[in-house]
């Protein structure tokens, strides 16, 4: 979440020298429970790069299976969730920096990973399950998970092209 962000939502309705301070707060609050959380998982060993939480969630993605019943299903499709937030905040963080339409290609392929992930809930909730329709939509949502690991790696690419391009001159 952006500056910018919180400051164009919030000054519309309050005056600007009040949205600075309740930005400036929120966003010290985040930078805190950030390092916070970073030095838990540091002391637990579980430091997770993108393609270790990418891997977690496709395998737990892998156990969602409705003929397991719909609890279970729902189960497995929420654990698998969980990491999700941590894919999406890593690969919108990576579009920020990256060039060209990085940020564009990634803010979309995030969405599709919501969709999907939004029309497998709605398809366990169905009173009658068509296991055709729901292997449809668990292939979906896999698949936009690994686009957006894929549009995350060209990007992280671009960035190391544009900032070594001159290594030779460095050296």
């Amino acid at each position: 979440v952006t500056y910018d962000f919180f400051k164009s939502v919030s000054i519309e309705h309050k005056n600007e020298k009040d949205v600075l301070m309740e930005v400036n707060g929120c966003i010290s609050k985040e930078l805190i429970s950030i390092s916070q959380n970073a030095r838990t998982l540091k002391s637990n060993g579980n430091v997770g790069s993108f393609i270790n939480l990418m891997d977690t969630c496709l395998d737990k993605a892998e156990d969602i299976d409705i003929s397991k019943g719909v609890p279970n299903a729902l189960d497995s499709l929420n654990a698998s969730s969980g990491t999700i937030e941590e894919i999406l905040s890593f690969a919108l963080s990576i579009g920020q920096v990256g060039y060209n339409d990085d940020n564009k290609i990634i803010t979309a392929a995030c969405r599709t990973v919501l969709n999907s992930v939004d029309q497998l809930k709605v398809e366990i909730n169905k009173q009658e399950h068509n296991l055709d329709m729901f292997n449809l939509m668990t292939e979906m949502y896999t698949s936009a998970l690994c686009s957006l690991e894929a549009k995350v790696n060209v990007a992280v690419l671009n960035l190391c092209l544009r900032i070594f391009s001159n290594y030779q001159d460095l050296v």
